[in-house]
């Protein structure tokens, strides 16, 4: 029997083709077909997808073919047969998509799934590489209705949505209605009256971006993004389990997902939150062998970007996970408009973005899909492709584990405490990857901060911790067992550990840092004073000049502007 699979090699989750190791590429026209799962109340007719497959077999009669399949696209008589199934906003519009808490959708697609994997497999076994899962904004399981278009609706308010959370509150408080009342402080709550929470809810902060999590009233705005962290973790599992069932695990499944470093990039609310939340379960489960993400969108020029990740860049890897990029590159090929995505000028340029990209996905031990073949129709970048692969080929001749570098630690449990339309977020994660990262003179790897307690997980000389704002003492013991030892350097941002199970705490940042850290209820632009010069990292920078500023100040010089806005020096660095 045909199999295909993600096994360990030279250090490295790697896919194999029939118990061969291979690079992992596939190239969006001859390896990859989109599968619309097409149905009607009489079944399913299959002659469609065989012309389509029958087609790309009589160019390479030995192509290998990864399935993409969109399963949030609905035939429009179910649409008209289930409306209450489709997703609400709190302005009562709906999309012509099924909620993803709609148990009626699940079904039907997984038992349409089922035959389709039956006949795949049936019929085309030695070609059947495995799924490609997608769902939500751009198929990245990014929950509908918070792309870039200043869409202030808030979602999810279907019936589906609000049935699943009263059902996912009765067993988290193991269906006793005084351990509700006592967690979100109302004393008129029942499993049956829950409401989601409203937008006014979702944006509403104690503190700058910071929710209390002691405070009764956020509870469920705590509770509902767990949920749906949940669910979509969950959902997104189901299907991976029925496709590897139906093949007895002969195929790979895995989709769009985990796309945590983009987080807050293009939305108010939760642009990206579900499958962020969402990560650590599906990074643990065995149903699910790879997770495909685009390097993240604006900064792709040449001499500006470097094809960073909108995921955890190593996590994957402790966890036997493949990462398999889509690589939707715009060389010059591409229309106009895809300049806003990096569209290069000419040939040459292109060249060297491909070169560039495909080196990130060299040094990371990642796979890929290649994108848009009409943007690639030209013979020097056909050529230019056909050497980077040769390239990856060879480097599965040498071993391929993890460099030294500096460990980039993030958290999704963090999300659930802070506000939504969170500018922190944006700059912790997204803002200062793209602009700074990428030019530190050294390799940067990022873990998720669970992956401390991971007995696979290297051990670094350098951390930098990102976002961790919330932490319990268990998480904080772990952390100071695995990083603070041995002479390491270890570099803190913002406020780690500030947030808590009882509320804020000064007290527990000291003992996680041993710093001394305040904080101002005020929003201010901030900047960072360095005044100790005799250290081995700051004895070439000179007091007072721009580069002894870390933040605003810097930033403002650069641009040779002077600033019109209050500045504080919310740190200084001894």
């Amino acid at each position: 029997m045909d199999k295909f699979e993600v096994k360990e090699y030279k250090g490295v989750p790697t896919f194999f083709l029939n118990g061969k190791p291979t690079l992992g590429w596939l190239v969006s026209s001859t390896s990859t077909i989109s599968l619309p799962l097409v149905w009607d109340r009489k079944g399913v007719d299959f002659a469609s997808l065989d012309k389509n497959i029958e087609k790309l077999l009589h160019k390479d009669k030995k192509a290998y073919i990864l399935f993409q399949v969109r399963i949030d696209r609905m035939p429009s008589w179910w649409l008209k047969k289930y409306p209450e199934e489709l997703i609400f906003y709190d302005d009562g519009d709906k999309e012509e998509n099924p909620s993803l808490a709609s148990e009626i959708w699940k079904k039907d697609i997984g038992e349409i799934l089922r035959r389709y994997t039956k006949h795949l497999k049936g019929k085309y076994s030695e070609h059947f590489i495995g799924y490609y899962f997608g769902w939500g904004q751009y198929g990245e399981w990014n929950y509908y209705g918070e792309p870039d278009s200043n869409d202030w609706r808030c979602s999810d308010f279907s019936k589906p949505m609000t049935e699943g959370f009263k059902k996912w509150l009765k067993k988290k408080y193991q269906d006793d209605i005084t351990l509700l009342r006592k967690y979100w402080g109302n004393e008129k709550v029942n499993f049956n009256n829950v409401k989601l929470p409203e937008r006014i809810e979702r944006l509403y902060s104690d503190l700058g971006v910071f929710k209390d999590p002691s405070n009764t009233n956020n509870r469920k705005v705590f509770d509902y993004y767990q949920y749906l962290g949940e669910l979509s973790s969950d959902t997104f599992i189901y299907f991976c389990q029925i496709a590897k069932e139906e093949t007895k695990n002969s195929i790979i499944c895995g989709g769009g997902y985990g796309g945590l470093m983009d987080v807050n990039v293009c939305s108010y609310l939760y642009f990206g939150i579900t499958p962020a939340l969402g990560l650590k379960k599906t990074l643990d489960s065995s149903y699910v062998d790879f997770f495909s993400t685009p390097h993240s969108y604006y900064t792709r020029e040449i001499g500006i970007g470097d094809c960073s990740y909108m995921t955890v860049t190593e996590s994957w890897k402790i966890h036997n996970k493949l990462r398999m990029g889509d690589n939707d590159i715009r060389t010059c090929l591409a229309p106009l408009n895809q300049k806003v995505f990096g569209r290069p000028d000419t040939i040459k340029d292109s060249i060297e973005i491909l070169k560039r990209d495909f080196g990130q996905h060299l040094v990371r031990s990642s796979c890929g899909i290649q994108g848009n073949p009409d943007w690639f129709d030209n013979p020097s970048l056909i050529k230019t492709l056909s050497k980077l692969y040769k390239i990856g080929n060879l480097s599965l001749k040498y071993g391929r584990s993890f460099a030294d570098g500096i460990c980039m630690i993030v958290d999704t449990d963090t999300i659930l405490y802070q506000r939504m339309a969170n500018s922190l977020i944006y700059k912790m994660l997204y803002e200062q990857r793209m602009k700074e990262f990428g030019r530190i003179g050294t390799p940067w790897y990022v873990y998720l901060h669970d992956d401390l307690s991971n007995p696979k997980m290297p051990d670094y000389k350098v951390y930098l911790f990102l976002n961790i704002f919330y932490l319990t003492k268990k998480e904080r013991d772990e952390i100071k067992k695995k990083v603070c030892k041995n002479n390491n350097i270890v570099i803190w941002m913002y406020s780690p550990g500030f947030q808590n199970e009882k509320g804020f705490s000064k007290k527990d940042m000291y003992k996680l840092t041993g710093i001394k850290i305040n904080y101002l209820n005020v929003s201010a632009n901030s900047e960072i004073k360095i005044i100790n010069f005799s250290h081995p990292i700051t004895k070439d920078i000179t007091p007072n000049s721009k580069n002894s500023f870390l933040g605003v100040r810097r930033m403002l010089e650069s641009f040779d502007s002077s600033s019109s806005g209050h500045m504080d020096h919310t740190g200084i660095v001894e």
